[in-house]
């Protein structure tokens, strides 16, 4: 995999920027929330085309980008689990083949500074290949994907009225990806109308929820994003050998284990839980912070004595979890295959 990012990088290189071309159709028109932080991604928004995000989201439903056109990117990307691939604890690939991780949900993607739940990749354009060319998932190559589309009258029709050439190459299916995806911004949930002054958006209990969860977890989980964005060993395991997490990108002892923090917007939708998807509600992860945490060696210093939690309070603490849930961005028809 590294060999393969490393060979994207030069393409670029080597092809010269990806937004040079000349466009033919009107900008996207992407607007980012008030109340949201700056965005994370050097991407510039003013380039991002109705055409290219028209194009990202025809390959996010096809399954063509897969070995066998059984698989595609939304298979474990579903929009109503803030696509995220939900009641599945691993993703499902071509001939039945299961992955070792759990969906991510793909949400406020902007904002995030690395991506996957080991951080490996650090630009939208190379989140596709990793899927694409993993073989238990769609067991593909980026350079097969150029030739299918290359070869398919509609694709190729739409990709040159969206670029103003006449083939389809690497950068421009890259492109299309990262500018579907950079419009998967979830922002409307009860949370958000409550932080934009609606002070009846929330129950006297979800904002009794609210302050728990800022103390009982607000640390990781942290800002209007909920997450620090950090790498953690959370107790899954005693001996960190069955998934090295963050380990297997900076080769570093004290990473074992470590895996990303996740955004907890729209987490009521999205289970199972952690990055092997072995927790599957809500209560069964504060359990394991109240209860389930196992010592290792590189388990988090905010971990070791567990969160303490009773009842009441965890219940709490999940109803205003449920208040992340944003039914606009699970229901919004742009984001639906056409």
């Amino acid at each position: 995999m590294k060999f393969t990012l490393i060979f994207f990088a030069i393409l670029l290189i080597v092809s010269g920027s990806m937004y040079s071309c000349q466009k033919s159709d009107e900008r996207a028109g992407i607007e980012l929330p008030a109340h949201f932080p700056p965005i994370r991604q050097p991407i510039d928004l003013s380039e991002i085309t109705s055409n290219k995000v028209r194009l990202g989201k025809m390959l996010f439903f096809d399954p063509i980008l897969s070995l066998d056109s059984t698989i595609a990117c939304a298979s474990c990307h579903q929009q109503e689990a803030a696509f995220s691939h939900i009641d599945h604890d691993v993703s499902h690939g071509i001939f039945d083949r299961l992955g070792s991780r759990n969906a991510p949900a793909l949400q406020n993607l902007l904002w995030e500074k690395e991506f996957f739940w080991d951080g490996g990749v650090h630009h939208m354009d190379f989140i596709s290949p990793n899927p694409i060319e993993n073989e238990v998932e769609m067991g593909e190559t980026i350079q097969s994907i150029v030739r299918k589309l290359n070869r398919h009258p509609r694709y190729k029709s739409l990709f040159s009225e969206a670029f103003q050439r006449d083939s389809i190459d690497v950068n421009q299916i890259l492109e299309v990806f990262t500018a579907f995806q950079a419009t998967l911004i979830s922002s409307n949930s009860p949370f958000d109308d409550y932080l934009r002054g609606n002070t009846s958006a929330l129950s006297e209990s979800e904002i009794q929820g609210y302050a728990l969860f800022q103390s009982k977890c607000g640390t990781c989980h942290s800002g209007v994003l909920f997450t620090d964005n950090s790498y953690r060993n959370n107790g899954l395991t005693l001996d960190n050998t069955s998934d090295v997490g963050r380990y297997g990108i900076t080769l570093k002892p004290e990473d074992k284990g470590k895996f990303k923090v996740p955004s907890l917007r729209n987490v009521a939708v999205s289970q199972p839980y952690m990055h092997h998807g072995r927790l599957s509600s809500l209560s069964a992860v504060l359990e394991h912070y109240q209860r389930g945490i196992k010592p290792n060696p590189s388990l988090d210093n905010l971990l070791v004595d567990k969160i303490s939690m009773t009842d009441k309070e965890k219940e709490l603490i999940i109803s205003f979890l449920h208040t992340l849930t944003d039914q606009k961005f699970l229901k919004n028809p742009a984001f639906k295959p056409e």
